[in-house]
């Protein structure tokens, strides 16, 4: 499962993002280089506005389920498994509703040997690695909080010797 990720890229990838995912207005602050991006921090999400139109958001990496009462524990759901976000009560709103597409150049995984842990940087050759995710937006006591999570599927061969 990712914990970690970046997103680091060109003016020319910017550019290729925005077309691909037509994207009417990139907001650059969003989009500002991130070498280390933790849960529970302000990420950038792609989406389809209720206007129709598809804009960058600003969301809470780990997702709030629409049904979370306030002053109870938040779960951690910085990430949702593909084959079953569909039915768990988590995600299934989201998943029928709120979809959207992570800005990400890559991820990170750790491999452990004994007590230690080695850090790995998966990335494509060429280009982002976005990824699919879930969104949902939370009425809190203070007013709504936009988060997200990452759906996640089994470790292909690569990956696989680090995480599964």
């Amino acid at each position: 499962m990712c914990n970690r990720f970046a997103f680091a890229t060109s003016p020319e990838e910017l550019a290729e993002m925005r077309d691909t995912l037509g994207l009417v207005d990139l907001d650059k602050e969003l989009l500002t280089p991130r070498y280390n991006i933790a849960p529970t921090t302000q990420i950038a999400i792609a989406r389809v506005s209720a206007s129709g139109a598809r804009e960058l958001a600003r969301m809470r990496w780990g997702l709030i389920p629409s049904w979370q009462k306030p002053g109870e524990k938040f779960p951690f759901l910085t990430n949702a498994r593909s084959e079953t976000a569909a039915t768990k009560p988590s995600f299934r709103s989201a998943f029928k509703k709120h979809r959207c597409i992570i800005p990400a150049s890559g991820f990170y995984e750790w491999k452990t040997l004994g007590k230690e842990k080695i850090p790995y940087y998966i990335r494509m050759k060429t280009g982002l690695m976005p990824f699919a995710g879930l969104w949902e937006r939370w009425e809190s006591p203070d007013g709504p909080v936009a988060s997200a999570a990452i759906l996640t599927t089994s470790s292909n061969l690569l990956v696989g010797a680090l995480h599964d």
